[in-house]
């Protein structure tokens, strides 16, 4: 069992606890003088006998048997009658067959169980060990009230073989085998209940005596862990008196007659070191026997209190209780009266009423008492079952102590709602109550010391409390759903440009001169191709109304916009606008219709050559867009083709292919995108609502905890969502489903837009299973109160892991140090995962002390002693004596007396000092008799003397004659004659002799009688009758209780009866004595013996008749059949006369006939493919075959089959046809692919096959797109093409079947490109192959992508120096910002691609410096030392340096609204 862990752990923890009891009991003086223990355990006998034994048969013993066996067991262990010895102790622990089962119902505490386990009687099969756990199975009683001992067979296993008498558990093992499993020969005899007693030592956690050997360094850690058993190395079965061990001192002679020993010396005993040890046993890890009511037996009326409890809240200002009541009587009871009483105050009476069967519980509810908080102790008790005396009183009353808390009280503080990213937080406050606090919330297995909870999605939530000392409270929090829309909040507006929340923004009012831009403030990258999404409404004020709103791609700065006729876009430079014009200005070549365009760098005109696509109608029918209604707009960047594509209302309007990036860019593909839009001298509401950029919003991978859950978005303003799989999904049709799979899932998701495009996108739910592997250390481990460091272990898997100790800042941090005593929070962070650990931090525990083992000064023989050893601290132990070095060993020798300081050490340098004395003293033993009986008589055999010695420092051991050293001063069994006695204390000091004399009373006298009787009768000898063959043993006393013996051989002569089966013919008789029988039936006679003892005939005779057969048979001919030894071979009639197995005549008539073999020809003829069967063979193939077959008559028949086969024919024909026809083949008609088959007949009947495989010709189909400069044509098949159109044209393809050509026509006109450049002086710009340095217009001619004729027309303005440096440090700083933690707006920044910014300040309205950031893109959170500031106004200054390396100072107000 010592191989299970969960049994080793019980055990080491067991005989810890026996240590600790042990070291306590013997470093107390007074408990030498303390009364002996005084238990009374139940023990339950369980017979497991073979099937069909009968009580009192094998090991099936009777009541009578099993109470004699446990009144020896009891003997032995109170040191008396059979098993009295000089040297043993009562050990006060006594045993009683239980009275009551574990149901409470009356028992004899024993059990009968039939068991095929234990089959055989003897051993090989007999018992085996191996079926230790089944036996149990069969019945067991529970362990913690019952000691369950199962006699059985002869036991045998590997080990002992047949040797094998009994064995029992060390504390600790489980219910399911614990107990003592013995064979039921040893439970009844003398001899055998040493089995017995050696088994239930174990039970008590006793060791064999002989176990480890000589080692005797600590006598409570080594050996058998008994300290007045010498250690012992002999093997099993030594001769008496043995000393194998010179560690002991004095150096005793092994304790051969201890019952823990294995050997065949007597008088058996315990020792009193062995009785400390079972006691401390019982006392510690077997306590539960203590108090089982096992022994108790049940009475009529018996109410028992079982359990006080508490109701409900320990946390308060009252005291609820519960009083478990158990009818524990024979009779139900239906009234009881309570008393109860709380801090000895009065005594308050309950009248109890109900309904309460026999072992049957009930639990009553106390009234709450008020109490104020603290300790408080509770006595109850219940009586007058039924108006009766109680059967038994010491059920009655209980007593218990609660403490009462502080009351705990736990308010929602804050909570935030989650924002499509489980984003959402809870706080909570807690008073009252005992710190510390620990906190749980619902859906979550772990708890944490902090209030605050993040990474939530939204849903009830409810939160506990728990304080130090239990005490609970719980309040219910709504984490709110605020993801209704993923429309990113993420523009910067400027100018006329306001919010208008949900991601709309009204660029222009309807007033003149008016100019609003609102920028994303993130940078798209042009080498991704993306979406963005977008509502337009281009005003209501249609003749008058102006002038637009554009879409716009530049790299500079989110805060430009520029007013008049330009749309607000018109001079930036480098950009690409997308612009949708609702105002015909002529100085910009607008045509007359609200028109769409795409052109670059700011230049407006669409006869330039920067005007790239368009323009064209907003709409395909050039209607007004100015219709007061907001249309889709999708602008499609691939990458790859480098294509914009602008669609309205699902419409492509327009396209343009060209390497923007480096075209216009200036191979920087990262550009701000946004809108624009102006009015000048007409006016109108222009307004635009964003809805997504595919790239920006791709979804990122996320990591939950196993069993939690997360809220993932994609865009809100698709039409149709589909999610895959559908596991651990709550809905898949939505943007923003929650996910809580099991184990990690990748999930994919499509997208479908109102225009029907579909979209596709893919993310993976890591599900971790966060595991936390720390050490802690002491900074001194020497000291309770050191600094603790905890340092988390890093491996493989825990990268990627974040650490927090407030559960708000992470960091990658693997140290913390914390005081000693604190109870903490280590939070774990993977992705959305936390996992939040609770440590109490210990102060150490593990301080280093001693203990004293041993202490002996100066005696008559040896030196003084000290042994010492090591507690707590960490093995392995150092000591030393005053300023000596340091030994491995805590025993010191040869020490005079004096003062003496030893030093303790352990492993980690932590010392520990004790002063110990020694003293010098001699004394005289002195030893005298106590009492005694020195005459053997008959009446009395056994002699024994009693001394006890005195004047010296116990312990004594005790000698007579040349005997042994023993621990008892009682000597037994004396032997006629003078003995001498003496005394020797632990230090050799020697008594001087005692002498004693016995004397022998013994005489006994015997005689011998010899008879023979009958079978039945009997013989009558004193008050004995004898009725059997045996030599009998009388023994009457004489004058001196001695034996006068009568010996009696008696002969019992049998009695004979014998059985006489007789069968008689018809006519016969038989002769028994002096009668004649001749009919059936039974008969007795009664006859005499050689003896003369009668001998009885019992005949049973029965009648047999003769008989007549007749047989009727058959034999084929050739085939004789043998009869009665003749051989017959044709027909006949034949009788014969037999004898019956009892003699009697038996006539057979037997008729036989004989019936010829047959011979037939059988011609066939088949088809190839068939068969034909004769018999049990089938033929396939053309020949000749002979088959042997029976007849009717099951003779053979020959067979002789002629067979002829015929072939089968087959021809194949193959035909194609183009796609769309037929072929006709005969009657047939086939329009599909395949192979077809025709079955006819041939001449011979059988089947001529024919098969057609038609091959299906494929048509063509090609799709052609042409492009054509105005008054161009193109020619196909004879038809000549000029308009826009799409065409079909029918040619043939090389298998001579149609070939369908669609031509889709573009028809285009020459195009004029128009650039505007700005550059600085000095600088130069390529265009075309022109390069370009100075102001002026310029023209050059190119072919289109279509090779139409294009006009590039390019101006060059040089700008001033100023207007430059606006270039290289533009700057936009918001002036107003929310850092309320809403990832909108929260923090305030600068905004610029062209200048770095390396210094923030934040000045009060008072001019006091209350934040400053010195980090590269500076930023500031809206705190001032960690603490929010309030709203309000605040001065800023920005430094840094511009990127011609000009230095940069920004400065202005910022409002701070909450």
């Amino acid at each position: 069992m010592l191989t299970n862990p969960e049994y080793k752990a019980h055990f080491i923890q067991n005989q810890q606890n026996i240590y600790n009891y042990s070291t306590a009991y013997y470093s107390n003086p007074n408990n030498q003088k303390r009364a002996k223990a005084n238990y009374t355990i139940p023990v339950v006998v369980h017979l497991i006998v073979p099937p069909g034994t009968a009580i009192g048969q094998l090991n099936n013993l009777t009541d009578v048997q099993v109470e004699a066996g446990l009144d020896l067991l009891n003997q032995s262990f109170a040191n008396q009658g059979a098993f009295r010895s000089a040297t043993g102790v009562d050990v006060g622990i006594q045993f009683c067959l239980a009275k009551r089962d574990p149901n409470g119902k009356p028992t004899n505490g024993i059990t009968r169980t039939e068991s095929i386990l234990v089959a055989e009687p003897t051993c090989f099969p007999g018992t085996n060990q191996n079926s230790d756990a089944a036996i149990k199975q069969l019945v067991n009683w529970d362990c913690k009230q019952y000691i369950n001992i199962w006699l059985v067979t002869n036991l045998f296993n590997g080990n002992f073989g047949c040797s094998l008498a009994g064995f029992a558990y060390f504390p600790g093992a489980p219910c399911s085998v614990d107990g003592i499993m013995q064979e039921a020969a040893f439970w009844t005899s003398v001899g055998g209940t040493t089995v017995t007693s050696h088994e239930m030592g174990h039970f008590f956690s006793l060791n064999h005596t002989f176990n480890g050997g000589c080692s005797n360094t600590n006598c409570l850690l080594d050996g058998d862990q008994v300290c007045d058993t010498p250690p012992d190395n002999s093997a099993s079965f030594a001769p008496c008196n043995t000393n194998s061990c010179s560690t002991d001192i004095p150096d005793l002679q092994d304790d051969n007659t201890n019952y823990m020993d294995y050997s065949s010396c007597s008088p058996v005993h315990f020792t009193a070191g062995q009785q400390v040890r079972m006691v401390a046993a019982l006392e510690t890890s077997r306590k539960s026997l203590i108090s089982s009511k096992g022994c108790i037996p049940l009475g009529n009326w018996d109410i028992a209190a079982v359990q006080i409890s508490s109701t409900g809240y320990l946390c308060g200002d009252s005291l609820c209780l519960t009083l478990k009541i158990k009818n524990e009587g024979l009779n139900t009871i239906n009234s009881a009266v309570i008393n109860y009483q709380i801090d000895g105050g009065s005594i308050q009476a309950l009248n109890w009423l109900g309904n309460l069967s026999p072992n049957k519980t009930f639990d009553v509810i106390i009234p709450c008492i008020p109490i104020q908080n603290g300790n408080h102790n509770v006595q109850i008790s219940i009586g007058n079952p039924n108006g009766n005396q109680d059967f038994y009183l010491s059920n009655n009353m209980l007593t218990a102590t609660f403490q009462t808390f502080t009351k705990l009280e736990l308010e929602k503080v804050s909570s935030t709602g989650s924002h499509c990213i489980s984003d959402g937080t809870i706080l909570v406050n807690t008073k009252g109550g005992t710190l510390p606090y620990s906190y749980n919330i619902s859906n979550h297995a772990f708890s944490q010391t902090d209030p605050f909870f993040q990474l939530l999605v939204y849903g009830l939530y409810g939160i506990t409390v728990t304080d130090a000392n239990g005490c609970q409270d719980t309040v219910s929090v709504i984490v709110e759903d605020s993801c209704f829309s993923t429309a990113p909040k993420k523009f910067i507006s400027n100018g006329d440009a306001l919010y208008q929340g949900n991601g709309c923004y009204r660029l222009t009012e309807a007033k003149t001169d008016q100019v609003g831009s609102v920028w994303y403030e993130d940078k798209t990258n042009l080498n991704q191709s993306f979406d963005i999404y977008f509502d337009i409404n281009l005003g209501c004020i249609d003749k008058g109304g102006a002038d637009g709103i554009a879409f716009l791609f530049q790299p500079i700065s989110t805060s430009i916009g520029v007013r008049g006729g330009g749309l607000g876009y018109q001079g930036v430079t480098p950009s690409l606008a997308v612009e949708f014009d609702t105002w015909q200005n002529p100085n910009y070549n607008d045509p007359g219709f609200d028109h769409i365009a795409i052109i670059k760098n700011g230049n407006v005109n669409h006869l330039s050559a920067d005007n790239l696509a368009g323009p064209l109608g907003i709409f395909p029918n050039f209607g007004n867009a100015e219709d007061c209604k907001f249309h889709n707009v999708l602008i499609r960047w691939n990458a790859p083709s480098r294509t914009l594509n602008v669609y309205v209302d699902c419409n492509l309007r327009l396209s343009y292919t060209g390497d923007i990036v480096k075209n216009i860019f200036n191979n920087d593909p990262n550009v701000y995108f946004g809108f624009t839009s102006a009015t000048g001298g007409s006016v109108n509401v222009h307004q635009v609502c964003f809805n997504y950029v595919t790239s920006v919003n791709q979804l990122k991978d996320q990591a939950i905890c196993k069993g939690e859950a997360i809220q993932i978005a994609v865009p809100s303003e698709f039409s149709k969502y589909n999610w895959s799989p559908n596991y651990g999904i709550n809905h898949t049709d939505v943007f923003n489903p929650i996910f809580s799979p099991d184990t990690t899932t990748t999930y994919f998701v499509e997208l479908i837009d109102n225009c029907g495009f579909k979209y596709l996108d893919t993310m993976t739910v890591f599900v971790k299973e966060i595991e936390l592997d720390y050490s802690l250390s002491y900074v001194d481990s020497c000291s309770s109160s050191s600094i603790i460091i905890l340092h988390i272990k890093s491996d493989s898997t825990t990268i990627g892991n974040e650490y927090s100790i407030d559960g708000r800042q992470y960091s990658t941090n693997t140290f913390y140090e914390f005081e000693a005593g604190s109870s903490i929070t280590l939070y774990t962070k993977y992705g959305n995962c936390i996992l939040p650990t609770e440590l109490v931090l210990e102060p150490n525990q593990h301080i280093l002390s001693d203990s004293l083992l041993w202490l002996s000064s100066l005696n008559c023989k040896d030196s003084g002693r000290v042994v010492i050893t090591g507690i707590k601290g960490i093995p392995p132990f150092e000591y030393k004596l005053n300023n000596g070095l340091f030994q491995s060993s805590g025993i010191f020798d040869g020490l005079l007396p004096g003062n003496y300081t030893i030093t303790t050490r352990d492993v980690t340098g932590c010392e520990s000092v004790r002063n110990v004395e020694i003293f010098d003293f001699i004394n005289t033993i002195t030893l005298v008799q106590d009492s005694a009986d020195l005459e053997i008589t008959c009446c009395s055999p056994n002699t024994f003397v009693t001394v006890t010695a005195s004047g010296s420092i116990p312990f004594y051991y005790y000698k007579m004659d040349q005997g042994s050293l023993q621990a008892s001063g009682e000597f037994s069994n004396l032997t006629p004659g003078i003995h001498k006695l003496t005394s020797q204390d632990e230090f050799g000091c020697v008594s001087a002799e005692l002498s004693i004399e016995v004397f022998d009373r013994t005489e006994v006298k015997s005689d011998t009688t010899y008879i023979e009787i009958c079978e039945g009768d009997f013989v009558d000898v004193g008050p004995n009758r004898y009725m059997n063959t045996g030599i009998y043993k009388d023994v009457f006393s004489n004058l001196y209780c001695c034996d006068s013996i009568h010996f009696t051989h008696l002969k019992v002569n049998p009695q004979y009866t014998i059985a006489n089966p007789v069968i008689l013919c018809p006519h016969d008789s038989i002769i028994v004595g002096l009668n004649v029988y001749i009919k059936p039936g039974i008969y007795v006679d009664t006859l005499q013996s050689y003896t003369q003892c009668d001998s009885i005939i019992i005949s049973d005779i029965q009648q047999s008749d003769s008989y007549y057969f007749a047989i009727d048979t058959s034999i084929c001919e050739g085939d004789p059949l043998v009869f009665n030894g003749q051989i017959i071979n044709q027909s006949i009639i034949y009788e014969d006369t037999l004898q019956t197995k009892y003699g009697c005549d038996s006539i057979i008539n037997l008729k036989v006939n004989v019936f010829k073999k047959d011979t037939l020809l059988n011609d066939q003829k088949i088809c190839d493919g068939n068969f034909i069967e004769v018999g049990s063979s089938r033929y396939t193939k053309s020949g000749r075959y002979i088959d042997l077959i029976s007849n009717r008559h099951l003779c053979d028949s020959l067979i002789i089959t002629q067979l002829e086969v015929y072939p089968v024919y087959e021809k194949r024909y193959s035909y194609s046809i183009c796609e769309g026809s037929f072929i006709q083949v005969g009657n047939h008609i086939f329009d599909k692919a395949g192979i077809f088959k025709d079955t006819l007949k041939s001449i011979s009947n059988c089947d001529s096959i024919i098969s057609n495989s038609v091959t299906i010709l494929p048509r063509s189909h090609v799709d052609l797109d042409i492009d054509l400069c105005y008054g161009e044509s193109f020619e196909i098949n004879g038809h000549s093409y000029i308009d826009e159109g799409t065409y079909m044209d029918t040619l043939t393809n090389v298998n001579q079947c149609d070939s369908i050509v669609m031509t889709r026509i573009g028809v285009h006109d020459s195009a004029l490109i128009s650039y505007d450049f700005t550059i600085c002086p000095g600088e130069s710009i390529q265009v075309g192959l022109a390069n370009y340095s100075s102001t002026g217009v310029f023209q050059q001619k190119f072919s289109s992508i279509w090779g139409c004729d294009s006009i590039l027309v390019t101006h060059v303005l040089v700008e001033s120096d100023a207007y430059c440096d606006s270039l290289n440090c533009g700057t936009y700083i918001p002036n107003v910002f929310s850092p309320n933690r809403d990832q909108i707006n929260d923090l305030f920044k600068s905004y610029t691609d062209v200048a770095q910014i390396t210094d923030l300040f934040i000045y009060s309205r008072w001019g006091n410096l209350i934040y400053s950031d010195h980090r590269p893109d500076p930023s500031w959170d809206g705190t001032s030392h960690g603490k929010d500031v309030n709203p309000g106004v605040f001065y800023y200054i920005f430094k840094g340096v511009c990127k011609n390396g000009k230095p940069l100072s920004k400065s202005g107000d910022v409002t701070l609204i909450r």
